[in-house]
């Protein structure tokens, strides 16, 4: 519950239907600490109060890639919300979206500063894309036709170790950054 400087007081609902009102597709797109139960209560809100009062026709959840099957502890609350989504009855597209480059770029400076790149990935591959990518995708999926009740795994185009990527960081900075794994 909400009080309003007006003295009204507001249910989440009443707040979903005005945030939604006028829209025929709106896009979820959960916080990464998607894992709290207040913020999974406020997504299935969502997905309940969209088509019922607020005249939303269909909604675009990015969930996590492979969530129906992934061993991220993320994924569980992505691939719940997955199924309360299809079983809504609301029209529905889901992007499973991969990992951010920018979740790697981000450690680049301090790489610099401490002469390597740490992480705990082995030898696994990662096929990150940028975050503008996965926007593109979504702006596709929001605007055109033919995405009901369709589920996308998206990635980037080429997998690669965060080996190579400390690699790549000692080429272009010219300065040697080799990968610790951290086990």
């Amino acid at each position: 519950m909400i009080n309003s400087s007006a003295g009204k007081k507001f249910t989440t609902v009443n707040i979903f239907i005005c945030a939604m009102r006028n829209h025929t597709a709106i896009m979820i797109m959960p916080p990464q600490a998607a894992k709290s139960p207040m913020v999974m209560s406020f997504i299935n809100g969502m997905i309940n109060c969209a088509e019922k009062k607020s005249g939303v026709k269909r909604i675009v959840y990015t969930s996590l890639l492979h969530a129906d099957t992934s061993p991220l502890n993320l994924a569980p609350e992505h691939a719940e919300t997955e199924k309360t989504l299809k079983a809504s009855g609301i029209d529905y597209t889901i992007l499973r979206n991969g990992w951010y480059t920018e979740n790697y770029t981000d450690s680049i400076a301090p790489a610099l500063a401490n002469g390597a790149f740490y992480g705990s990935a082995g030898e696994g591959k990662i096929a990150s894309a940028a975050r503008e990518d996965f926007a593109e995708s979504a702006v596709v999926v929001l605007t055109e036709q033919g995405h009901s009740g369709k589920t996308y795994e998206l990635a980037g185009d080429e997998p690669y170790t965060l080996a190579q990527l400390a690699a790549e960081v000692t080429k272009q900075s010219g300065k040697q950054i080799p990968y610790n794994d951290i086990p």
